[in-house]
């Protein structure tokens, strides 16, 4: 027998074995509809879904256990995103800011202020996460929805510009993140209450923003170029 013929059968062995995985999770996903249904579950939040569910299938020890799991990862995640949070505000916005702001650095005086900024944000940042968290709406998957849809209408227009315009200026990647960023929250506030539709509006204008003003600061630095030139 051939190599290429054994690759071949492995290979459709491999599809087969895979086909029948699908298979018994669907199979899986039918039995635990069935048992839904005839348990009579009535979850009256959604984020009560797992919790829920677990308890129905599971005994209570190993449920206690998944919870934990999940809260653990979630705490984690949590800390992550607060030294993430931080490190952004007091060194790409303070330091980074005050320098091209005011063309110096921070450091003027023999004091770094940028650690106390950091410390000081974390706290800032902690108040608004508690105030979110105990507003909180109906279900937090759509609070998660719509972060990652303000984080994907500020990054649209420079992602879709590094691909098309390998020299795109940073200008306009900046004023895209901003009127990508600005018109999300001022879509979504005041016109369009569905967050995906918000989104995508908001990705579209950033991404119009940064090939507007990259053509812009293009033309004129070329005009600039030619009239010192050929003056």
């Amino acid at each position: 027998m051939r190599f290429s013929e054994t690759r071949r059968i492995r290979d459709y062995d491999s599809k087969i074995k895979g086909l029948n995985r699908i298979r018994d999770i669907v199979r899986t996903a039918l039995r635990v509809q069935d048992l839904v249904v005839a348990q009579g579950l009535v979850v009256a939040k959604p984020d009560m879904v797992l919790p829920e569910f677990l308890k129905l299938i599971f005994p209570n020890s190993f449920v206690t256990l998944v919870i934990l799991a999940v809260v653990s990862a979630a705490f984690t995640t949590v800390n992550a995103l607060f030294v993430s949070v931080s490190a952004v505000i007091s060194n790409d916005l303070y330091r980074k800011g005050s320098h091209l702001i005011f063309r110096k650095s921070e450091k003027s005086d023999g004091k770094d202020f940028s650690l106390l900024v950091g410390r000081i944000s974390i706290w800032v940042v902690g108040v608004v996460a508690v105030s979110i968290a105990l507003s909180q709406p109906k279900s937090l998957t759509s609070l998660v929805w719509i972060g990652i849809n303000g984080v994907l209408s500020g990054v649209a227009g420079p992602l879709i510009a590094g691909i098309f315009m390998p020299k795109a200026h940073r200008v306009a990647a900046i004023f895209s993140f901003l009127v990508g960023v600005g018109s999300y929250l001022i879509i979504f506030r005041f016109f369009i209450s569905n967050v995906m539709e918000a989104g995508a509006l908001s990705s579209f204008s950033g991404t119009i923003a940064m090939f507007i003003v990259n053509w812009v600061i293009s033309h004129y630095s070329v005009r600039a170029r030619d009239k010192v030139i050929s003056s």
